[in-house]
Order: structure tokens, then sequence, then C-alpha cells
């Protein structure tokens, strides 16, 4: 039984708390990075926490309506952007603008970026347009029945109601997987505004507090509006607190990965950010050569370049990007 996808939000936003908090006594191994380590609450972390929860919700949101497919283009796309225009036109000093090196190079892996997203994504329906995957046929229409004039033109009101419902279905998926990017490519900018001594790891465990707090929030508010007949204890079965919870551990890793190149190791934001939505390529590595999801070799082959350009587009923001040195 599939759990209910914003109840699993929830767990996603606890297993982060979780292992924001759990990092505390790890804090040596990185040491003298974070020597001596402060521990202090900050509002700023607290609302980086929170716009984890809705970046994530509206992915749930987003999936169902437009498909996974055209979603995550939308929101790894909008990310970009987002992040991007943080980096290069947001507020310095503080503030996570920086200057850019080059206009034109960093155009041009804006874009490559882009493109190599669209390519991974849509890397079958690119093999079909070459001959590599079948064109399943067209579903006929469905042809009237022997009741007369009347029945025909009931069903194709029907099927028109239905396709203009299905539009709008899309067009909602679509501006909450833009919502996605927003909240996602924003996640970090509060911390710009946060003492020094409390920026970097220290910023972890409010960063974490705030998106198990702001979590648990939604889903209890969520589940009070539903009036679901089930009951929550069924909802908040031990498996699904528990991939809710690994997930939301797995991706606060890298998290913490990106708080580390960008507080310790001077990595600007709009270069960081924008190169986090490689994890698309990592994602695609799972579903082709763990989970078998893409077989056809056409499919693969598109899938690769786009990597290649992903990753080119990548190492020119590096470069050129804003702050680039």
């Amino acid at each position: 039984e599939a759990p209910d996808p914003v109840l699993f939000n929830s767990c996603v936003c606890v297993g982060a708390m979780l292992s924001s908090v759990c990092i505390i006594p790890f804090l040596s191994a990185v040491q003298p990075l974070c020597m001596p380590f402060p521990l202090g609450f900050t509002p700023a972390g607290f609302l980086c926490g929170a716009l984890l929860v809705f970046a994530t919700l509206f992915s749930f949101v987003a999936i169902p309506q437009a498909g996974l497919a055209s979603a995550s283009a939308t929101w790894c796309c909008s990310a970009i952007l987002v992040a991007f225009l943080w980096g290069s036109f947001g507020p310095r000093n503080p503030g996570p603008g920086a200057e850019l090196k080059n206009v034109t190079m960093t155009a041009a892996a804006l874009g490559l970026l882009i493109l190599g997203v669209l390519c991974i994504t849509f890397c079958e329906a690119i093999a079909g347009r070459f001959g590599y995957v079948p064109v399943p046929p067209s579903t006929p229409l469905p042809m009237p029945n022997q009741g007369g004039d009347d029945d025909a033109e009931q069903q194709l009101l029907g099927k028109q109601e239905g396709l203009e419902q299905a539009k709008g279905n899309r067009v909602l998926g679509l501006l909450s997987a833009a919502f996605v990017g927003l909240f996602g490519g924003s996640i970090l900018v509060p911390a710009s505004y946060v003492r020094p001594d409390l920026q970097g790891l220290p910023l972890t465990p409010s960063f974490g507090v705030g998106a198990g707090t702001v979590g648990c929030f939604v889903g209890l508010v969520y589940w009070r509006l539903r009036g679901m007949n089930r009951s929550l204890r069924h909802e908040l079965r031990g498996e699904v607190v528990l991939w809710g919870c690994v997930s939301g551990c797995v991706w606060n890793a890298g998290n913490v990965a990106q708080i580390i190149a960008m507080h310790y190791y001077g990595m600007p934001y709009g270069i960081a950010y924008p190169i986090l939505q490689c994890a698309l390529f990592v994602s695609g590595l799972w579903g082709i050569y763990m989970f078998g999801e893409v077989t056809c070799r056409g499919a693969i082959t598109a899938y690769w370049i786009g990597a290649a350009t992903l990753l080119s587009g990548a190492a020119l923001l590096g470069m050129y990007g804003p702050g680039a040195s």
C-alpha cells in the first residue's frame, strides 16, 4: 500500500531533523574546519528547514499531476535559475550575491545545465524520435453506441470534460514543480544572515529543528483537514516512518556536504546550488543500472549525452559563474 505523500513528507522532514541533531557528536571528524563548535539556535536556520518542507511537499503534488519526467525537469530547471539569480543578483555582504566573472560563459553554462537536465529526463522520448523506441499506437476515439445521436453527444462531451480536467491538472502540476525549484533553490539563502559563529555546520541543528517542526505541523494540519477514515497509526506504520526518515537522512547528507563546500571551501551560492542539480545524474544511474527502469540502448545513449552536457555546464559555471575565482 502506497503511503500518503504528505504524511510521508513529514517523515522525511523528521529524518532531516534527526540527522541534523545526530551530527553534533561526530563533528570532530571535520576538525579543524569547525573548531570550536558553538551550539545555539538561530531563526534563520529554522527558516532554512521550513523551506525544505515546502520544497519536498510541492514535489509530491507535482508528480501525480504532471508526471515524474515533466515535474522533475521543471523543478530542476527552476532550482538552477532561482539559485543562480540569488547568487548573481541577490544581496551581498550579508547575502548570497556575488559578481559574475564572465557573463557570456556563465550564460553558456546555464544553457548546458538546463539542456543536460532535459536530455536526461526525456532520454526515452529522445530515443523514440530517432526510432530506437517504438511509438505506442494512439488510442482510437470510442465509437458512439447504437443509442442515437444523444448518446454520442454525451460521450463526446464527457471526453472533452476529461481532457479539460487533465489539462488543468497538468498546469497545476507544472506550477507546483516550479514552486519546488523556487523553495529548493532558496533553502540556504537565509543562512547568509546568520551571525558568523553559527554559520556553516553549527547551523544544522537549527535547520533540523525547523524542518522537523514545520514538517510535522503541516502533516498534522493536513490530517485534520482531510478527515480520513483510516487511523493515523496505520498511515504512519513502521515501514513508512522508517523509509521516510532514511530518505530525510540521505537528503541531509547532501545538504551537509553543500554547507561544507560553501562555508569552509568558499564555493559561492550561485555555483554550489545549480551544481546540486547534478543529483539528477546520480538518480538516473540508479534507475538504469540498479532498477532497470531504462533498457533501450538509444535511451541510455541519450542519457549519457545529457550527463556529459550537465557536467560540462557545472564545470563551466564553477570557472566563470558568480564569485568564481
